[in-house]
């Protein structure tokens, strides 16, 4: 998974195929072939690899002393500092040409993470509310915020993994806007302590 992860990053979806990884790690194509039937296996594998470095970082964020709020943004800290390593390999599931091409197994072992971190971020933002740190507006739900952090992280993760000329854009910090945008999302919303 190391070598189709590396070729990913360095190439991309096309650059991935068993027969290249098979010759980088000197075994037949039949050997790769006993564990994954396609590329796109391949790759959802390395994303599933993520999920799983996540999942270990998740549980260290979740025993952190301080308030929910240090706590939800040393979450996202987890999504930004792992993706890079592995983000190509993650977004591909949700293409269609790769989802109708994995195994079931593979899907849902994605999909079972995934649910996973996002249970825990959710108790992080319930024990926010909990503590009266929190108030949500009435027409958002604890499992609706948790869904807009989310989409708001994996749709800058992608933009800022997909080579982007972000620079011409006058983007010249992709991390730092997305922390300005999170502390002023998050005070906006009065979630204490504030950061100002």
């Amino acid at each position: 998974l190391e070598v189709a992860r590396k070729i990913l990053i360095a190439e991309g979806f096309e650059g991935v195929s068993v027969g290249r990884i098979a010759d980088e790690l000197e075994y037949s194509r039949g050997t790769i072939y006993l564990h994954y039937t396609c590329k796109e296996e391949i790759v959802l594998a390395v994303g599933i690899r993520a999920q799983q470095t996540r999942m270990t970082l998740m549980d260290r964020v979740l025993t952190m002393p301080g308030h929910p709020r240090e706590r939800f943004v040393a979450a996202g800290e987890v999504v930004r500092v792992v993706s890079p390593r592995y983000t190509r390999g993650e977004m591909l599931i949700y293409l269609d040409v790769v989802r109708e091409k994995v195994r079931g197994e593979f899907r849902d072992q994605m999909f079972a993470l995934e649910g996973a971190l996002f249970t825990k971020v959710t108790g992080i933002v319930e024990d926010a509310i909990a503590s009266g740190d929190l108030v949500l507006p009435a027409d958002l739900g604890v499992q609706d915020f948790t869904y807009i952090h989310w989409a708001n992280i994996y749709g800058a993760m992608c933009i800022s993994n997909s080579g982007a000329p972000l620079s011409a854009l006058g983007v010249d910090d992709a991390a730092r806007a997305m922390k300005a945008f999170g502390r002023t999302y998050l005070d906006a919303l009065g979630w204490r302590p504030l950061s100002t």
